[in-house]
Formats: structure tokens, sequence, C-alpha cells
């Protein structure tokens, strides 16, 4: 698996190109997946292979690294057609490339089917005949014979997107209706500049005539806004209910206190990290944490995370 593009190895640099930290990048990946089919013929396993080849997000320029994204990006639009990019709920951050191959078993072809990375979790399962239990990985579905190509077979019915998790941003697409739910009411990296900006908190689009989510059509066709946004709603109240939420906190064992306790080790009142500094290697460690936009990311997002579980698991245990 390769991240990012500063993540190259000297074996395949070239700091002659203009884009050499992105084009090295793109060099080993196609060399690693070169490899691994050599390996799969050279131990006879290919016949008795799937190979799925996929993006888990959309793309990023800026995301914290010096690797002259922006600078060389020229007239390459990374995302096609689409808008957005990762951290967006929009389709250029979570329609991705998806590719499977099954050498005797799949048809060199194209499909319009919906699918999810998730949904490798319960495909996978069928593949392999093991039956999940019913209260497990709800939100996989077995889209098996979509994966593999079949005349005839069909994909998920929707698909719900959402962005990181902290600025309460949903897609949902039914068809060529797309909703987009921005509970914060704001647009991050929306158009790759990592900046943000105002929208509605709800918008729906018809990515039939509208693939770049420009036009908001929902006075237009409010039955079908309707509907999108009761679906939704409709979503994330069966992924919160009561009895999900102690039905997690009772496998996991989670009382109260301990998760108070958690949140009051790791952050302060004013639920800021709170990093105590005993010596000087702390110290640094605190300059270098301060000045990584990443790891400030990752530090909030786990705030929230924790927070969030700490809401849930206080409301199932009373």
């Amino acid at each position: 698996m390769i991240r990012r593009p500063p993540r190259s190895t000297p074996l395949y640099s070239s700091a002659a190109s203009d884009v050499y930290k992105r084009q090295d990048t793109i060099v080993q990946l196609d060399w690693n997946v070169g490899e691994i089919m050599k390996t799969l013929d050279r131990l006879d396993l290919t016949d008795n292979t799937l190979v799925i080849f996929v993006s888990d997000n959309g793309p990023v320029l800026d995301d914290g690294y010096d690797d002259l994204a922006n600078e060389t990006l020229g007239d390459h639009k990374p995302t096609g057609p689409y808008a957005g990019g990762k951290y967006t709920v929009r389709e250029g951050g979570t329609r991705t490339p998806f590719i499977t191959y099954w050498k005797g078993k799949i048809q060199p072809g194209v499909s319009d089917e919906m699918v999810s990375t998730i949904d490798l979790a319960a495909s996978m399962a069928a593949l392999a005949r093991i039956d999940l239990p019913d209260d497990e990985i709800l939100d996989s579905f077995n889209v098996l014979d979509a994966l593999l190509g079949k005349r005839g077979s069909k994909g998920r019915e929707y698909i719900v997107s959402q962005d990181n998790g902290r600025r309460g941003s949903y897609g949902l697409r039914v068809g060529n209706w797309k909703l987009q739910r921005h509970d914060a009411r704001i647009m991050y990296n929306g158009d790759l500049s990592m900046n943000t900006w105002t929208v509605p908190q709800f918008a729906l689009f018809n990515l039939e005539e509208d693939i770049e989510e420009a036009t908001d059509v929902s006075d237009q066709n409010q039955e079908a806004f309707d509907q999108l946004k009761n679906q939704l709603q409709s979503i994330n109240d069966d992924k919160l209910s009561p009895d999900n939420v102690r039905e997690i906190a009772n496998r996991l064992d989670v009382k109260e206190a301990e998760v108070t306790d958690m949140e009051n080790r790791l952050f302060s009142s004013d639920q800021s990290l709170n990093v105590q500094v005993t010596n000087e290697n702390d110290a640094e460690l605190q300059d270098l944490i301060a000045d990584d936009t990443e790891i400030q990311d990752i530090i909030v997002e786990k705030k929230d995370e924790y927070i969030h579980r700490k809401k849930l698991f206080t409301k199932a245990l009373k």
C-alpha cells in the first residue's frame, strides 16, 4: 500500500523531473502491482485469486506535505469530471477507481453498478461461503456478482458517504439523485484548495445532468428531496439507536466511569489535548506535535471520537 507521494523509495527517484515526487510514487505503485501479479503466476495462484485494486478516497493536493503538488499540477484534473476530493462528500471525494481481476472468471468490461469498499467484507464472506452474524457489519452488502462483472448483477441501492466526522457532512446517493447534508453548513476542500466556505445544510443534485454537483435542484424536486432527507435521517437513527448503542457498550464492557476516566486522562477540562511535559524529550515531542498539522488533525479526530463514545455509552448505560 502506498499512501502519499513523499513515501517513494530512492529506487524510484527521478529528481530531474518537475513532478518527480508524485511521478515516482506512481512508478513505484505500478512496479509493486506488477510484482504481485508475477508472484501469483510463479506460485500458480493466478487462476484462484481475485485481485482488487482500489483507492480509499479521492485526491488531495496540499495535505501538509512538501511534495510540490500544487506547483506542478498544471492543467491536470485529479478528479476528472467530478468536484471535490478527500475530506468531502462530493463525488470527487468518494468515487474512485475500483478494478477487479480474476483470470478466467471476470470478463473485461465497465460496470455502472454502485459498490463500496465497505461491501468487501460481506462480498468476500459470500465468496468464501462464510455466514456472517446477523448483528455484524450491518452496513456491508453482498455485491459479489457486481464485483465479478456478472450480467444482470446489481450493486447497492444507495450509498452514504461522510467526511472525516468533524463537520457532520453526509452524502446520500440513490440512483442519480445525490443529497448533500452539511450540519456545520461548511464545505471543506470542495475544489481541492483546502479552503472552506458556507453552504446550505441540505442540497439536492441530479448526477445524470450535473455530475459536478453545481446546481441545487431541491426546490424543483421537493418529493425526491424530502425522501432522501428522511432516508438519510432514518439510516443515522438506526445506526445510533439505543439498542445498538447498548449492545456495543455491553460487548465492550464499557462503564461510564471508565469512559470518563479515559477522557480525563487524555484531555483537560477545555477538551484540548493534555500533554504532560515531564522532561526535555517530552518538551521536544510537544513542539513537534504543535508543528505537525496532520498529527493535530488526528488528535482532534480522536478527541471527538472519545467524547462521542462517552455520550453514547452514558446514554446506553442509563
